[in-house]
């Protein structure tokens, strides 16, 4: 179910992947949005009841730029656009259809 979820979100225009497409932990996606930052987007997708953290999980709680990001080569701005989503056994696939559709409508809303 990650592969669909990193195959659709990878699609849509403004939203990119972060890290290797393959050589990666197989129930963690991680991207960077150039239509929204990471803090609006969270609000986003918590109004629609949906869990997820800007950046790397090692800077989960903080609001400056995941350094892991950083690291990677994003600038401050994308690293500040990060969105990281987790996989877990017991998520279904209706659930990862919900977090591509919302997705894509945060996108309309604010790639204008």
């Amino acid at each position: 179910m990650c592969g669909r979820l990193i195959k659709e979100i990878s699609e849509m225009d403004g939203a990119y992947l972060t890290g290797h497409p393959e050589k990666r932990l197989p129930t963690i996606a991680s991207f960077w949005l150039e239509f929204i930052d990471g803090e609006r987007l969270i609000i986003e997708l918590n109004e629609r009841g949906i869990a997820a953290s800007t950046g790397s999980a090692c800077s989960s709680g903080k609001l400056e730029p995941s350094h892991v990001l950083l690291a990677i080569g994003l600038n401050e701005r994308q690293a500040k656009s990060g969105l990281r989503l987790s996989i877990g056994r017991w998520t279904k696939p209706k659930e990862v259809e919900y977090v591509i559709r919302s997705l894509a409508e945060i996108r309309e809303k604010y790639a204008k």
